[in-house]
């Protein structure tokens, strides 16, 4: 018989020997003695210590199932790892018999080798042995001896006997700590051992203390349940690591503490996980909370819902709202708007999709606002159980867009729609004319005398004109037409149903007599008179451009009759065509004689005074025909080429006779036409020009109106792409008195937005143009583009343009436009003022 003692730590034999739980522990030999034989055995078989020590195992068995294998261990060999389970009948001293479970497994000494093997028994119940009986070959529950289960755990464990010395460290506990095997570890030795408690809100990180350590408190007969700490590793360098600890006291029979088991394991990553998990957390708590975002979690069952306080917040309650669900977030609903939400709802449902509305809402208070909320369902066993999102109160937002949006489809000196809504409403209106065979007409209004009351009285009374006018138009018209201003005295009506031309000839004697009677506009008595051009629906044209088109010629037809007239278009509108056909021939023979020549006015920074750029206004010598009129007719018979031509060489050459006379040369803006941007040579033409003259892309600058830009709008913004990548500047001219869509203004390849001079002569004068003003510009510099104020033409408007924001500015109180000799003059003084003094004043 082989005495293990030498091989196992001596505690670990008082554990043994003192245990009296079942199951009881029992000990043997390489070759199959008995050499530890606890009082739990004893208690158990019968079988004293004395009279068990010495004997085979093989002899003590005497059950009345056949016997089970004997083990033979013929060598450490074969048998090491080995794990047997049995059970069995036995027969206990005295003659009792009791049904035994019995796990055997073997044990290594220091140096692994093998030195015998322990056997777990426990007695089994009736009811056990009844399930062992009928189950025949079931799994057996595992009960591994101490020893192997601690070598094998999958967490570091070390067990200590009642005076705090190490009888067992596992493998997976020595890699924790980075010890090096042999362990001889013990109480003694915990103060080189380094831990610390986590920071926690209300306290600090700080070391252990002897008595917090797990094994000290397991011996007390305290028990720790996954506590987290920090440890240093005797690792070379040292590692610090997070690590979770569990420990218990292992008692006796009678209660008494006879050792401690601990446990620990590294949650290093876990725990840096979870920290960026919170830190996760914590900025998208704080971005939500900043953007007030709430956010809720609806169960669908119960029809009740967590949310956030910004979440109730958003429907009108500061404090929170009492209850939340389903139902009551469609209470919530504005009544115009809860039948589509309800319908979106079910569709996400049907669909699987996530729900995603902006609706208006009322609070209990009963304003109105409007809020954007998204959700994702979630499903539980094929049915949806549960719906979370976030909610965000857009009210400010929405009426901001709306404002915007009804400042680009709207007027803003009289608040009626302009060209873009005429263009938007037309295409519904005529379609559906058109399907009926309805008969439409379609009103062109043009102030007589207008101008003369403008320049002589000036723009204030001018702006308050227009609206008075605007108004007696609208009292002129039903419900259902179309009242538009085209821009500036120019009102267009759209009639959607006239029975014939009689009836078309009577509104036209309604609005000449309505807008000629007198006006007393800020004191003064003013007359003015009205002419109007008629063009119908089907018969003049089916497209809104052509029946403006005609009713154009209409309206010119009328004023050439003596003005305060009206008209009808007809095929037979000679004189205006007649004009076109001058127009024509004396344009060829300009260009062919290169007859046309350019007027120079700078664009300056308002806030430095310095010139930033000057434009390049053409003009055709010797006639008063201006290119509002030239333009069209060299676009419509294909001359526009020329003429482009001509301005760009022209521009090109000016540009390097200002570098040949030593003037800072400055960039020169010239306005294309939406036939040359059509060609698609264009650019290609452009920068031969300036290559031509050795001159850089930024020397030549690019206007556009917003008609130009927005006709082809996808080519168009390929053709502008070309010409900005390259360094060409890009403005967007006479903004907001066209019909471009905000969409496709951020689209646009731009540099600058030059707002119209209707907006701008306004400012100061008129709160809606000032109001739009500062939209567009808003606008713009969110799109990072420069704003230019066009037609600036008093101190007053300069100041309320600096105000809002515009950064430069062009119009006649800054510098009029000027030949080239002038320019070169004015140049030269500009350069050589006193630039202490203020270049803008009163």
């Amino acid at each position: 018989m082989t005495d293990l003692r030498p091989f196992l730590p001596e505690s670990a034999f008082s554990l043994f020997s003192e245990a009296r739980s079942a199951p009881v522990f029992i000990v043997l030999d390489i070759d199959g003695f008995v050499v530890a034989w606890p009082v739990g055995a004893e208690a158990l078989l019968g079988w004293s210590a004395e009279e068990a020590q010495g004997h085979y195992w093989t002899e003590i068995l005497d059950g009345r199932d056949p016997l089970p294998t004997p083990l033979s261990y013929p060598s450490a060999e074969s048998c090491h790892e080995a794990e047997t389970s049995a059970r069995y009948w036995q027969r206990c001293w005295g003659g009792a018999e009791i049904f035994i479970e019995d796990i055997t497994s073997p044990l290594y000494g220091k140096y692994n080798e093998l030195v015998g093997f322990g056997k777990s028994l426990r007695r089994v119940t009736d009811e056990s042995i009844g399930e062992t009986i009928s189950s025949g070959d079931d799994v057996l529950i595992e009960q591994r001896q101490l020893e192997a289960a601690i070598a094998h755990a999958p967490v570091g464990v070390v067990v200590a006997d009642a005076r705090g010395v190490v009888l067992k460290m596992n493998d997976a506990h020595q890699r924790l700590w980075g010890i090096e095997p042999p362990v001889n570890v013990d109480l003694g030795q915990l103060p080189n051992f380094r831990a610390w408690h986590l920071e926690r809100p209300g306290r600090p990180r700080r070391p252990l203390e002897l008595d917090e350590w797990p094994l000290v408190r397991a011996l007390k007969g305290q028990t720790v349940t996954n506590e987290i700490f920090e440890i240093e590793t005797f690792d070379v360098p040292p590692e610090r690591k997070i690590v979770q600890a569990s420990s218990a006291a292992v008692r006796d029979k009678q209660g008494n503490i006879v050792g401690a088991v601990i446990s620990a394991v590294d949650v290093t990553a876990q725990h840096k996980a979870e920290a960026i998990e919170r830190d996760t957390s914590a900025r998208l708590k704080f971005v939500m909370d900043a953007s007030r975002i709430g956010d809720w979690d609806l169960d669908l069952v119960n029809d009740t819902a967590q949310r956030s306080l910004i979440h109730d917040q958003c429907f009108g309650y500061p404090e929170g709202a009492p209850h939340w669900g389903r139902e009551t977030f469609l209470e919530h609903v504005h009544p115009g708007d809860r039948a589509w939400v309800e319908g979106e709802f079910a569709k996400a449902v049907a669909e699987g999709k996530d729900l995603d509305v902006e609706c208006r809402v009322v609070w209990p208070d009963g304003s109105i606002h409007w809020i954007h909320a998204q959700g994702r369902f979630y499903a539980s066993q094929g049915r949806l159980t549960r719906m979370t999102g976030i909610v965000q109160e857009v009210t400010e937002r929405k009426l901001a867009s709306q404002q915007i949006l009804h400042a680009s489809l709207h007027d803003p000196l009289t608040d009626l729609p302009n060209r873009a809504k005429l263009f938007e409403y037309s295409s519904h209106l005529l379609a559906h004319n058109h399907r009926s065979g309805q008969q439409a007409a379609t009103f062109f209004l043009d102030l007589d005398r207008f101008k003369q009351i403008n320049d002589s009285h000036g723009h204030a009374v001018g702006d308050a004109l227009l609206q008075e006018v605007a108004l007696r138009l609208r009292q002129c018209v039903r419900a259902e037409d179309f009242l538009v201003r085209l821009g500036g005295d120019e009102f267009l009506v759209l009639y959607p149903e006239i029975a014939d031309d009689e009836t078309a000839a009577e509104m036209a004697r309604n609005f000449i007599e309505r807008v000629s009677a007198p006006y007393r506009i800020q004191g003064k008595s003013l007359t003015l008179g009205i002419s109007v051009g008629i063009s119908l629906f089907p018969k003049d044209g089916t497209d809104i451009d052509t029946l403006i088109s005609h009713a154009d010629l209409a309206m010119y037809q009328a004023k050439q009759s003596g003005r305060g007239q009206y008209s009808f278009y007809s095929r037979a509108l000679a004189a205006d065509a007649r004009l076109k056909h001058i127009i024509e021939h004396k344009l060829s023979e300009t260009i062919r004689d290169k007859g046309f020549h350019l007027a120079y006015q700078p664009i300056f920074d308002l806030t430095s005074g310095e010139i930033v750029s000057v434009e390049a206004l053409l003009r055709w010598s010797d006639t008063n025909i201006g290119p509002e009129q030239f333009v069209p007719v060299a676009e419509a018979t294909g001359m526009i080429g020329a003429v482009g031509g001509w301005l760009l060489d022209e521009v090109a050459d000016q540009y390097a006779a200002w570098q040949n006379m030593n003037l800072p040369p400055l960039p020169i803006a010239i306005n294309i036409s939406v036939v040359e941007l059509r060609d698609h040579e264009f650019v290609d033409r452009f920068f031969e020009s300036l290559a031509k003259a050795g001159l850089p892309p930024d020397a030549i600058q690019v206007e556009l109106t917003e008609t130009t830009a927005m006709d082809d709008i996808e080519f168009k913004i390929g053709q502008l792409s070309k010409l900005r990548s390259r360094g060409v500047t890009i403005a967007l001219d006479d903004f907001g008195t066209g019909h471009s869509s905000l969409t496709y203004l951020a689209r646009l390849p731009v540099n600058k937005v030059k707002i119209d001079k209707s907006f701008i002569t306004g400012l100061g004068s008129n709160s809606v143009s000032q109001t739009i003003t500062g939209a567009i510009v808003a606008l713009s510099r969110n799109l990072g583009l420069d704003v230019v104020a066009e037609g600036v033409e008093t101190q007053s408007t300069l100041e309320h343009a600096r105000a809002l924001g515009c950064q430069q500015g062009q119009g006649f109180h800054l510098a009029r436009p000027m030949t080239c000799d002038d320019f070169d003059a004015w140049y030269r003084k500009y350069l050589r003022r006193d630039k202490t003094l203020p270049l803008f004043s009163s």
